[in-house]
């Protein structure tokens, strides 16, 4: 990750304190053979005098924003027992020439140790100018190793989250798996977001995490970071060959300590390609207005076509509805006027109403098409379905009037507080089982619109499987989501047989040749007739929801 980063114009100037004037005691380098965090580490070596030597670092321009800034720094030494460390963390303010130091203290064993230590002398609207360290003591064999240093003025700024999170396979065996991931972040506001270009600092995100669990209350770690939106991790271990393989990433503020939600993945929600009337649907049905009355900041949104990429799914998570706990919000949709519009399907609403990143309660599966039809709502009081209008096998002509249909909703006074999601979804009334906040849809169109909830009661509780107080868990890990990426149950699987592919659990599927040339594309199948292939070696690549698998088949 760090070569991504803006390399400084000198490494490092080791001097007499608060002097210009070279110093010679202490030999600061690199070195691979220990590491903190990633692959290498600063090693400071030589002889700790009692005037002192300076390793300037770093010339910075930090404006002090918070009220108690601090120092994070690790160390190890090597030595058994409390050790003196001789080292301090020494900052200079801008225009004043004056330097702060900070003592270290001491080590308190051979192993690796983290410090936060507080920084006095610094004031609000302060501006540091150089940062460095300092060793001064009595050691003509000083050796020490410093892992990390990190400045933080203690103020806080939230990340975007994570959304939409697709992992690719590469290669897997029985104890072992590597796979790329990439992802994207829910949009910012700026000219060029309309063209999917956002820059880290537009978004508040430093760098991105990647974290492993090995199963469903299994341990979390991190397995990979970088500043970029997709990374490759190899060589992920399992702990057994009976471990099922959870991913996930998170984003990393620029304050370097708050995080986002994992994944924030809400699923998709799409139109089923294949489904009959698709090329009628991309035409005709589409919503042209969502507006809310009674939020604190209430939606107004527009549309005057339909979606260009012929999915019918509109990301419109720029539009943010503001909402408090307990609030009544009124909100009201209309439909493009069309004579094969979306008048012919059911219609409903679903919030994250406790910040687990996804919709907890989508209409049970054991409900008849006519109970959904009737709108029979969940019983469960903890339900996250909002709304619901349509009848089966029947038209709702309201849906594309000039008042179009509005509903009353009032946020349970336990929705948790914090970023959420708002989907709308509308799917064909002739095919009832196919309407549900996530998934491919008949015939239909969805949306989704940013939320944030606001309140200071306390959220609903979402059950948190992770492993306490083991030293992998990543600092400042509170929320749950990691998407699943090998479930027995659910993993693409195939077999050849008489000139056909049979699939299992793929939703997409493409076919390449040993050259790596493209050969076909098949999507919402079970089977792919082969006969006619030329005898050789194929890559069959196979995709269920947001897992990507690749095996290869021979044709003699």
């Amino acid at each position: 990750m760090g070569a991504q980063d803006l390399v400084p114009t000198y490494r490092w100037m080791v001097v007499n304190p608060g002097t210009t004037t070279v110093s010679t005691n202490i030999q600061p380098n690199y070195t691979h053979t220990d590491a903190y965090t990633g692959g290498s580490c600063l090693r400071l070596t030589g002889a700790a005098v009692s005037g002192g030597t300076d390793i300037v670092m770093y010339k910075t321009a930090l404006k002090v924003s918070g009220s108690a800034p601090y120092a994070k720094v690790a160390v190890k030494n090597g030595k058994e027992g409390k050790n003196a460390s001789s080292l301090y963390v020494i900052l200079r303010k801008q225009g004043s020439g004056q330097w702060i130091e900070v003592p270290y203290g001491d080590v308190s064993g051979a192993t690796w140790e983290e410090k936060t230590i507080q920084i006095a002398g610094l004031s609000t609207n302060d501006v540091i100018d150089r940062i460095g360290l300092r060793v001064k003591g009595n050691d003509n064999n000083y050796s020490l190793l410093v892992g990390k240093l990190e400045i933080n003025d203690n103020s806080t700024v939230t990340p975007a989250n994570v959304r939409d999170v697709m992992v690719d396979v590469k290669e897997e065996t029985k104890t072992s798996m590597g796979a790329k991931i990439y992802w994207d972040v829910n949009a910012v506001a700026t000219a060029r977001a309309a063209w999917g270009l956002v820059y880290n600092d537009e978004a508040n995100i430093d760098h991105f995490e990647i974290l492993y669990k090995n199963g469903e209350n299994g341990r979390v770690s991190e397995i990979g970071r970088t500043t970029s939106w997709s990374t490759y991790v190899g060589n992920i271990m399992f702990e057994s060959a009976a471990d099922r393989p959870f991913i996930g990433v998170r984003a990393v503020s620029t304050d370097l300590k708050t995080y986002s939600a994992t994944n924030g993945n809400y699923g998709e929600s799409c139109m089923d390609p294949a489904c009959e009337g698709a090329d009628i649907a991309r035409e005709q049905r589409y919503v042209t207005s969502v507006t809310t009355t009674g939020a604190t900041q209430n939606l107004n949104y527009s549309a005057t076509g339909p979606v260009a990429d012929g999915s019918q799914y509109a990301d419109a998570t720029d539009h943010v509805l503001k909402v408090a706990q307990g609030q009544t919000v009124s909100m009201n949709i209309k439909c493009a006027d069309k004579g094969d519009g979306l008048q012919y399907c059911f219609l409903g609403g679903w919030m994250d109403l406790n910040g687990s990143g996804d919709f907890d309660k989508p209409l049970p599966t054991e409900r008849t098409a006519d109970e959904i039809a009737a709108g029979k709502t969940e019983t469960d009081p903890e339900g996250e379905r909002l709304f619901f209008a349509g009848t089966l096998r029947a038209a709702t002509p309201a849906f594309q009037s000039e008042e179009g249909v509005t509903f009353s909703f009032t946020v349970p006074s336990n929705a948790t507080p914090g970023p959420s999601r708002l989907r709308i979804v509308f799917s064909d009334a002739w095919f009832a089982g196919m309407f549900n906040p996530v998934g491919q849809h008949a015939k239909g169109f969805s949306i989704d619109f940013g939320v944030e909830i606001t309140g200071t009661n306390p959220g609903r509780v979402v059950v948190d499987t992770r492993d306490k107080g083991v030293a992998d868990q990543p600092e400042g890990f509170t929320e749950t989501g990691i998407d699943k990426v090998n479930d027995g149950s659910k993993v693409s699987t195939f077999s050849l047989e008489d000139g056909s592919l049979n699939l299992n659990n793929v939703d997409k599927a493409w076919i390449y040749d040993a050259e790596g040339k493209f050969v076909k594309f098949a999507n919402g199948v079970s089977s792919v007739n082969v006969n006619g292939y030329a005898p050789g070696v194929y890559v069959l690549k196979m995709q269920s929801g947001n897992v990507i698998r690749s095996q290869k088949f021979i044709i003699k």
